[in-house]
């Protein structure tokens, strides 16, 4: 059967036909229509904008491997940081509690070391030096070692002399004291160790202490102060004394004429700087100071100091080292009404080892051998042996040591 359609009409021509719309319609249309295309077109971003999103870009790309690295994968994976920073190895350690074996065994050796050889230096120079040089086997005491460790204060009578190195030391003018005791002994004024100051006799602690410190101050002035060990007038040593008992006076004038009767170095240590030089400026000190009470309310002070002093010959500055070894005892006396700024002195000793004889020139002679004067003559001593007061008056004798 067949159908038949009938067939669409042609189609109209929009152009062809006027429009019933006025032109300002039109005209509106139009531009609402552009502005409309132009908001909706694809819009290239600025420089600042392609910034923001690349660094928003990586950040989420670190994270995402952040996230994956800290995934467990068999064992647990360790942060990583810049090695040398707070995750290189010492850092590590520390983190978790851990020291590698052989940084302990270097370490802790390392700092004892260093802790002992500071408190070496700071208690005795010379020893510390001498002992890194290569010279602290010299000869000690039964109090220490032979390696130069300095001795305690003396607080008593020694029971026995220094001991005698098989092969001791001999001394320089770098180590003047190689070889003797004296090594271990302190430096100048601090060997004179002032005992605890407590009331005695009519006086106070207060007043004690006043003494102690003008004892200490005379000993100084008489056998430290450079000045007068250089042969100078020994102005505040003369300033100290208590001329109550005529005792300033008689040193006044042994100074000022000296004689084999009027020997001043029986109260000061002098050397003629014109024949010898003092090798550096250490003077070796020990010994012992004492206060007890006195008849009348009066307190006594007695010291016991032993002082050695090195020398070379004038001419010869780096030659030959001699010591002379001077133990002086000194007793002094205060009343309540005393002066405690000068020593009364009531009682005096002295004894030289290494000192030429018959010398009346107001000096001391450190002996070298040779050199003019006489020899020592008698029986050999040993001047470092401190456990005998000091001997009477009698010849010039010899020391085993020095």
């Amino acid at each position: 059967m067949w159908h038949m359609t009938t067939a669409p009409p042609p189609p109209r021509e929009e152009d062809d036909e006027p429009s019933d719309l006025p032109d300002t319609v039109w005209e509106e249309f139009a531009r609402d229509t552009a502005a409309k295309i132009r908001s909706d077109a694809p819009k290239e971003p600025s420089a600042r904008a392609r910034m923001v999103t690349e660094r928003l870009r990586r950040e989420d790309a670190d994270a995402q491997e952040r996230a994956r690295a800290a995934k467990p994968r068999g064992r647990r994976q360790k942060r990583q940081e810049p090695e040398g920073w707070r995750t290189g190895p010492a850092w590590r350690e520390m983190q978790r509690g851990e020291r590698g074996p052989w940084r302990d065994r270097i370490r802790t050796p390392a700092i004892v070391a260093a802790v002992a050889v500071l408190a070496l230096i700071a208690v005795n120079p010379s020893g510390a030096r001498s002992l890194v040089l290569g010279h602290g086997h010299s000869s000690g005491s039964d109090e220490t070692s032979s390696t130069g460790t300095p001795l305690p204060p003396e607080t008593a009578t020694p029971t026995a002399a220094p001991t005698v190195a098989a092969e001791p030391d001999a001394p320089t003018p770098s180590h003047p004291f190689a070889g003797s005791p004296a090594l271990q002994w302190a430096d100048g004024a601090a060997g004179i160790v002032l005992p605890h100051p407590a009331p005695a006799g009519d006086l106070t602690a207060k007043q004690v202490a006043a003494v102690l410190r003008t004892t200490k101050a005379f000993l100084v002035a008489t056998n430290l102060d450079p000045e007068e060990l250089r042969g100078g007038y020994p102005t505040a040593a003369l300033r100290l004394t208590d001329p109550v008992n005529g005792v300033r006076a008689m040193m006044t004038a042994d100074l000022r004429s000296p004689s084999a009767k009027a020997d001043p170095t029986v109260w000061f240590t002098r050397y003629n700087p014109a024949h010898f030089r003092l090798v550096g400026s250490v003077v070796k000190v020990r010994g012992r100071m004492t206060f007890a009470r006195a008849d009348h309310g009066a307190v006594r002070v007695r010291t016991d100091y032993s002082y050695v002093y090195a020398f070379t010959q004038a001419g010869d500055p780096h030659g030959t080292v001699a010591r002379l070894i001077v133990r002086r005892e000194l007793d002094t006396q205060w009343y309540p009404h005393s002066d405690p700024g000068k020593v009364q002195i009531v009682a005096q000793g002295a004894e030289f080892g290494g000192s030429g004889c018959g010398f009346v020139d107001g000096y001391l002679h450190p002996y070298f051998g040779g050199t003019p004067g006489a020899a020592p003559t008698g029986p050999a001593t040993d001047p470092y042996d401190r456990t005998k007061s000091l001997a009477k008056a009698g010849s010039c004798g010899t020391v085993s040591r020095t």
